[in-house]
C-alpha cells in the first residue's frame, strides 16, 4: 500500500474513527485502525469495539492499494502532530508502515490483520434529511434519556421512520421529549415504517458530526442485524405521545 493525503484531511479521519476504538481492549488486535486505499483514489479509516463502528472516508492519491491494520491512539497521535499544510505518505514497509510528512519520518509496527473481526455491512442509503436539523432535533431528545444502565431500554433514543417524516424520542419516565423532521426517502427500494433504539452516546457522537459538517445526512434505515422494537420491550405507557403541535415536547417533572 502506498498513496498521500492532504495531513489536516488524514488527522481528522483518524480521529473519526478513533472513536469506536476501545481503550482497554480484551485483545490487542482490538485496538488497530483499519486502513484502506483503493484504486478510486479512496482511503478509508475505520475503527470498530463489537458494539460500534465509525468509518471515515477521504479522497487521496493511491499509488499502490492494500488494507492493513495500525495501533489506532498511536497512530492518530502522529498524524496529528504532523505539519500542517503539507501532504501526508503512508507506505507500507516490510511489516510497518513508513509515515512521511516534510521532514518527519516514522515506521510503525502493523498489528495481524487476519485477526480482526470483519466490519458490520453498512445498508445503502434509504433517504436524505438536514444535517442541521437532526443535530438539533437529536440533541434536544437525547437530554431526556435516563442514565440508569439498568434499564437499557430508557438509556437510548427511539427512531420512528415513515414515509415522509423521522421521529426521535426519549424518556427517563419522568421527562419526555420528542421531535419530528421531514425526510426525503429514495424511490427505491420502498421503506417500510419501522422504529428502533439507538444509544444515548451514539446520538451525541453523531450529533457534533452533523453539526460540524452542515451537509446533508444520508439515512440508512435499521441497521442489519437489529430488529425494530416492539411495543413489548418498551413497558407501560413508555414513549406514549403526548398532544402533538410540532417541533419538542418536554412534559413535567413527577416525583421521584
Amino acid at each position: 500500500m502506498k498513496l498521500t493525503i492532504d495531513t489536516d484531511k488524514l488527522a481528522d479521519a483518524a480521529q473519526w474513527a478513533l472513536r469506536a476504538v476501545p481503550g482497554n481492549p480484551p485483545i490487542p488486535v482490538m485496538a488497530g485502525l483499519r486502513i484502506e486505499a483503493v484504486d478510486d483514489n479512496t482511503l478509508t479509516l475505520a475503527g470498530y469495539d463489537h458494539y460500534r463502528s465509525a468509518r471515515a472516508a477521504e479522497d487521496c492519491e493511491v499509488s499502490e492499494p492494500g488494507t492493513l491494520l495500525v495501533p489506532g491512539r498511536v497512530f492518530t497521535d502522529i498524524v496529528k502532530a504532523f505539519p500542517k499544510g503539507k501532504p501526508t505518505t503512508l507506505a507500507l514497509d516490510g511489516t510497518d508502515l513508513a509515515l512521511s510528512c516534510g521532514t518527519a519520518h516514522i515506521l510503525l509496527p502493523t498489528l495481524p490483520l487476519d485477526d480482526y473481526p470483519t466490519l458490520p455491512t453498512i445498508s445503502a442509503a434509504s433517504g436524505t434529511v438536514d444535517g442541521a436539523t437532526l443535530a438539533a432535533a437529536g440533541a434536544r431528545v437525547a437530554a431526556a434519556s435516563s442514565t440508569d444502565e439498568t434499564l437499557v431500554n430508557l438509556t437510548g433514543v427511539q427512531f420512528g421512520l415513515s414515509d415522509t417524516t423521522i421521529t426521535l424520542s426519549a424518556t427517563d419516565r419522568y421527562t419526555f421529549h420528542v421531535a419530528d423532521m421531514p425526510w426525503t426517502p429514495n424511490p427505491a427500494p420502498r421503506v417500510r415504517r419501522c422504529r428502533w433504539n439507538g444509544p444515548r452516546w451514539a446520538m451525541r457522537c453523531a450529533v457534533r458530526r452533523w453539526r460540524a459538517s452542515g451537509a446533508p445526512t444520508r439515512w440508512t434505515g435499521a441497521p442489519a442485524g437489529h430488529r425494530p422494537v416492539r411495543d413489548t420491550h418498551r413497558g407501560p405507557g413508555l414513549f406514549r405521545r403526548p398532544p402533538a403541535d410540532g417541533g419538542c415536547r418536554r412534559c413535567p417533572r413527577g416525583p421521584r
